[in-house]
């Protein structure tokens, strides 16, 4: 089998996981429209874990299937934003796919209440699947080109490749790093405890991460030069 065979073939098979992802989640949408519990659902949470924002089911259903929705469309037009086909549009796809599918189960579980405990505080799962999210990316990111949607974007990795290698390599280790830990930890920490330190610890890796590029792009011998 040819190179380009072999390349058709992983965009059929990204294509149908896609599809089935999507689908998925539009599924779960439905589930809450229809067997939603009735009254108000809690879908925000604050730094805490803590519910500040309230939907009956219905807006809860349609807010899910928006959010779905916009992944789908960005997914389906990724290919014309990075004007390539290589690999960097294959990890920048399949990171919005899965990004639908856990914004659609964190809105499930948030309708059916298996987020927060019966005092209204955070349970278990909500920093487990906070953690899970973290690591999926995290051992996505790190794999991106330059493109417009995914990756650490600043003004340095712009301008230059070896400053946004080095700086998404370096995101993709922590935030994966912190998704271990996470998880780890929301089976014997206080959950609320839990969230924000992972909250916490993202901030404080999209950081190093922005400082890295910085750092990098000035030695890069290579850097595009500044716009005058």
């Amino acid at each position: 089998m040819s190179q380009s065979d072999d390349r058709a073939k992983s965009h059929v098979i990204l294509h149908l996981f896609a599809a089935v992802g999507f689908l998925s989640a539009f599924a779960l949408a439905a589930i809450i429209w229809r067997f939603g519990p009735p009254g108000q659902l809690a879908v925000h949470f604050d730094l805490h874990g803590r519910p500040n924002y309230w939907m009956d089911r219905t807006h809860a259903a349609i807010a899910t299937a928006e959010l779905v929705a916009g992944c789908a469309l960005i997914y389906s037009v990724v290919g014309l934003l990075t004007g390539s086909g290589g690999r960097d549009v294959k990890v920048v796809r399949l990171v919005i796919v899965l990004l639908a599918i856990m914004i659609a189960l964190i809105m499930t579980g948030a309708a059916f209440g298996t987020l927060t405990s019966p005092n209204l505080g955070p349970s278990r799962l909500q920093p487990a699947i906070l953690s899970l999210l973290f690591l999926v990316v995290g051992a996505l990111i790190g794999k991106a080109s330059p493109n417009p949607v995914v990756g650490v974007r600043t003004y340095w990795t712009l301008r230059s490749r070896l400053a946004w290698d080095k700086s998404n390599r370096l995101a993709g280790r922590l935030f994966f790093l912190i998704g271990i830990l996470g998880l780890a930890a929301s089976a014997v920490a206080p959950p609320a405890q839990v969230v924000a330190a992972v909250v916490i610890a993202v901030i404080a890796a999209a950081v190093a991460a922005v400082v890295e590029s910085w750092r990098v792009w000035r030695s890069d011998p290579e850097r595009a030069a500044p716009r005058r």
